[in-house]
């Protein structure tokens, strides 16, 4: 819930650029993505 806090408060920033807010959503979403699939392999290791 943090990450789409983040996006936006970009999106507020940024009006102009909705690109924008789509491409950082998308980083957000799969560096997030991830994380979560790096800890439950290590987690179940």
């Amino acid at each position: 819930m943090s990450s789409f806090s983040i996006v936006s408060s970009i999106a507020l920033s940024h009006k102009k650029s909705f690109t924008f807010m789509i491409i950082s959503f998308l980083l957000i979403s799969s560096v997030s993505e991830t994380l979560v699939v790096s800890a439950n392999t290590t987690f179940f290791i």
